[in-house]
């Protein structure tokens, strides 16, 4: 039996910053909820709906509808990223030009983006900078009939970058077409995960123009305020951020230490007063430009892994699920 009263909307102004700031608080009391995004950790395309994961990852292409997507915005983590115990990024910026409004004074590390001490290269890991970029798309998935928005926050590593043959990231992408006079909105696109790359980072391409049915979807969602949300950058979407694991580069590699085969399997009675052999000096090992500076564009690539590319393909292979198929019910 429903005995809860009817209500009616909040006689606040849905427009007003009470109004926003208060959903907010709530939404962050009220924890995930039901918000769906889809998480490209670990170089696989993930459907997540109140911070679970829903069904099988899936490594292949995929195949989405750009509807909106948020200005070049910027966050700073203080901490480590620990997926037990995410933290809320220490100051942040929507516009990518000056923190949010809602950093308090003290977390504000600099007046504008510009001029802060975080947007340093050098002061991030190896040679990246600590206020890392990051655009968030609004997208439906190909073929999903009841037009449901997913979040998808684009990694700086996924966003810069010049266009090679039909490899683009975001920005090249849409360079692109605006050339071609299409609209991110007005086109499929396919995500594909660049392989050769030791984070995940996603390429784009177009697939074709939507149909009549498709484009009649994007112009109902367009503003709506399930695709408004998903573009916003808000404090409370800090327990399903993901940009520290998504782009940060691993740590530098140790040099292997020297193995010595021959003396395996030799006398165990002479390892006393043997001496080992002299050891040669290392070789100084340069690693700061094995990792992607997503903020510059002109940054040489790491070299290419095709071992480690051969060994993940095989991993993955029939492991896969059509993400499509987990959304059926819904």
């Amino acid at each position: 039996m429903n005995d809860l009263v009817e209500l009616q909307p909040a006689a606040l102004t849905t427009q007003s910053r009470a109004y926003q700031r208060a959903m907010e608080e709530q939404k962050a009391l009220a924890g995930s909820g039901d918000r769906r995004r889809i998480s490209i950790r670990g170089g696989r395309f993930r459907l997540m709906i109140g911070g679970e994961q829903v069904g099988k990852a899936k490594s292949g292409p995929l195949n989405v509808i750009i509807v909106r997507n948020s200005p070049v915005g910027r966050t700073y983590y203080d901490a480590v990223y620990d997926p037990d115990d995410p933290q809320p990024p220490k100051c942040w910026s929507a516009d990518g030009k000056a923190p949010s409004p809602d950093v308090s004074k003290d977390d504000r590390m600099s007046a504008t983006c510009a001029t802060c001490k975080m947007n340093v290269k050098g002061s991030g890991t190896g040679q990246s900078r600590a206020c890392r970029f990051s655009v968030r798309l609004a997208i439906m998935l190909e073929g999903d009939d009841e037009n449901t928005i997913y979040r998808m926050q684009i990694p700086a590593t996924s966003f810069f970058g010049k266009r090679v043959g039909s490899d683009m990231g975001l920005q090249a992408y849409s360079t692109y077409l605006t050339e071609h006079k299409n609209l991110l909105c007005s086109v499929l696109t396919q995500l594909r995960f660049d392989e050769d790359s030791e984070t995940p980072k996603l390429f784009f391409r177009p697939v074709r123009n939507l149909t009549e049915a498709e484009a009649a979807a994007v112009d109902e969602v367009w503003d709506s305020e399930e695709v408004e949300e998903a573009v916003t950058l808000t404090t409370y979407q800090a327990d399903v951020h993901e940009a520290p694991e998504d782009d940060t580069p691993p740590p530098p590699k140790k040099p292997a230490k020297k193995v010595v085969e021959e003396d395996d399997e030799g006398d165990e009675d002479d390892e006393d007063d043997t001496p080992p052999p002299p050891k040669k000096p290392a070789k100084k090992v340069v690693e700061e430009d094995d990792e992607d500076d997503e903020d510059d564009e002109d940054d040489v690539p790491p070299p290419k892994k095709t071992a480690k590319k051969s060994a993940k393909k095989a991993a993955e292979s029939g492991s896969d699920d059509d993400l499509l198929a987990k959304i059926s019910g819904w």
